[in-house]
This record gives structure tokens, C-alpha cells and sequence, in this order.
């Protein structure tokens, strides 16, 4: 079985087998710390198959709405020109025009004060909605999720002893071993040296023949033979 095509159902009747032996099962308890569980892993890390970019549609007031299936963002811009909500410059920065109501929750804008001279995009991490099924698919391996269901029971229940420290020890294994094999897949290394707003900065060079004055090398330390 694959990391991504876990179900409920995979773990659903352990978790509950578990349950009934330490506090019993009220109201499918094992759902609600199986979706506990998954939205303990969704926050935990940017995993690569979660991570989705998006171009903006502008509006006359320099608004955009966010995707429908937005969960949290991780960087705005273009190229290799990055906004931050704290940038002093207005064509860099980005602000925050949201609206929240009981009835339909929390509504998110984005907003840029400057002139923009490209759409900006967005990379983010999408929305993981709740499982409601048995037959639901889980995304995060099942072993995983289900050690982090015990972890959260055990933990709210004040439970110890060798066999919650070994599922615990379990769980901790199991996150390493899904980090070390989903997380940045493939990635080139970049090690450029960067400002506090992500721009490149460039290094001055002296000439070994005398030359006087430094001059800026454009040469990528990332691709050095």
C-alpha cells in the first residue's frame, strides 16, 4: 500500500479495537482523532504533493481572492522577486484584506498598496478537509495516522507506560521516515546569498592582476565544478 492512497477504513477498526480497552467509544471517537491526527501532519510540514502555485486575477483595487482550496501560504511573487507583508516598499509588499462572519467563516483578500509591473502568483499549501467515510482517503501513510490517533488519546487520557512510550517512539519514527521521503523532493541546491526580502545579493570580487577596485561576479556558487 502507497503513501497516498491510504483510507479510514485502513485503521478505523484498530483505532477503535484500541479504544475499547482504554476509555471506550463514544460518538466515532475514532474518526475524530483520525482527522486530529491528519491535521496535526498538515501543519507540521509543507509536503510536496500539498504545495500548489497560483496566478492571481486582480481587481480594479488591486485586490485578489484566494483559491478555493487555499490552506496557508508560503511565498508570494514573481521570478525571483518575492512580497512580504512586512516589506517597507510598497511594489513589494502585500496586505491582508479579509472578513469574517459566523455564518460563512472567514473570508481571505490580498491586497498590494503598490503598482505592480507583473501579476504576482502564490505558492501555497492546499486545504485538507476532514475525513467523513470510512472509504475517504487519508493521504499520510495509515500506520502514521493511526500512531498519531493513539498519541492524542493517550496524551488527553494521562495514559504512560511502555506501551504508549513504544507507539509514541512509533510515531516519531514513522514522521521521520515520511519527512525523509516526501519532503523537498528533488530539489536544486541554491546558495546564493540573499537579503532579508529574498533579493540576490551580489559579492564584490578583486582582480589577482592589480586591478583597482572591486568588481560584482554574476557567477552562480550553486553550479561551481
Amino acid at each position: 500500500m502507497g503513501a497516498w492512497d491510504s483510507k479510514v477504513s485502513d485503521i478505523y477498526n484498530e483505532l477503535s479495537d484500541w479504544l475499547n480497552v482504554r476509555g471506550g467509544n463514544v460518538s466515532d471517537l475514532p474518526l475524530s482523532l483520525i482527522n486530529r491526527a491528519r491535521r496535526t501532519l498538515w501543519q507540521y510540514r509543507p509536503w510536496d504533493y500539498l504545495v500548489k502555485s497560483h496566478t492571481f486575477t486582480i481587481d480594479a483595487n488591486n485586490e485578489a481572492a484566494m483559491p478555493d482550496d487555499y490552506g496557508r501560504m508560503l511565498n508570494v511573487g514573481y521570478d525571483s522577486t518575492f512580497f512580504h507583508a512586512n516589506d517597507p516598499r510598497p511594489d513589494r509588499r502585500y496586505e491582508f484584506s479579509s472578513t469574517f462572519t459566523k455564518e460563512a467563516g472567514l473570508v481571505i483578500k490580498i491586497k498590494f498598496p503598490g503598482t505592480l509591473s507583473h501579476t504576482p502568483q502564490m505558492k501555497y499549501i492546499i486545504d485538507m478537509p476532514d475525513c467523513s467515510e470510512q472509504t475517504d482517503y487519508l493521504f499520510f501513510p495509515a500506520n502514521l495516522v493511526l500512531r498519531g490517533a493513539q498519541k492524542a488519546r493517550a496524551i488527553e487520557r494521562g495514559m504512560s507506560g511502555l506501551e504508549v512510550q513504544a507507539l509514541i517512539d512509533d510515531y516519531d519514527k514513522e514522521l521521520r521516515d515520511f519527512e525523509q521521503a516526501h519532503l523537498y523532493i528533488d530539489r536544486a541546491m541554491d546558495i546564493y546569498q540573499k537579503d532579508s526580502f529574498y533579493n540576490e545579493v551580489q559579492n564584490p570580487a578583486y582582480s589577482l592582476a592589480g586591478d583597482v577596485g572591486p568588481v560584482y561576479s554574476e557567477h552562480s556558487n550553486s553550479y561551481d565544478c
